[in-house]
């Protein structure tokens, strides 16, 4: 039986790590003001957070994810990436999620618990030739 309804999930990076979000809003803040001091000139003040912020989304906004038969999507507010099941060479269940390895650069699927279950068994589902599916050991970290 081949699973037909996709799989789709929002990742907020923001909300899982509020430390690594503070102290990036704080560079910002910082880089934007030596900006502004050096120069003077509002259009590379306005400039300087937008980059920076557009260079760090990843952490502050949030990702959009759907897994179905033709592969995986992953959108965020300026890029969507899909990688297709034909093009993935192996697949590894992770602490952090499910981590798809292609031929470019490895897609992580960050998606834990029940969620990572459901997204684990439907690739089982597929019976994808391309991919290995290993599940690695790895411990929790203790979270404060």
């Amino acid at each position: 039986m081949t699973p037909t309804e996709p799989i789709r999930w929002t990742v907020h990076p923001i909300r899982e790590n509020r430390k690594v979000a503070v102290v990036a809003i704080l560079l910002t803040c910082c880089l934007t003001l030596g900006v502004h001091l050096k120069y003077q000139d509002l259009f590379l003040t306005c400039l300087t957070p937008a980059l920076f912020l557009g260079g760090l989304r990843a952490y502050f906004f949030p990702m959009w994810f759907t897994v179905n038969k033709d592969g995986v999507t992953r959108r965020d507010i300026l890029t969507s990436t899909m990688l297709p099941w034909d093009r993935v060479q192996e697949i590894r269940e992770l602490v952090q999620g499910i981590q798809l390895l292609g031929p470019r650069r490895p897609m992580l699927l960050p998606c834990r618990g029940e969620q990572r279950t459901r997204v684990a068994e439907f690739i089982r589902e597929l019976h994808i030739d391309a991919g290995v599916f290993e599940e690695i050991e790895e411990r929790e970290q203790d979270t404060p």
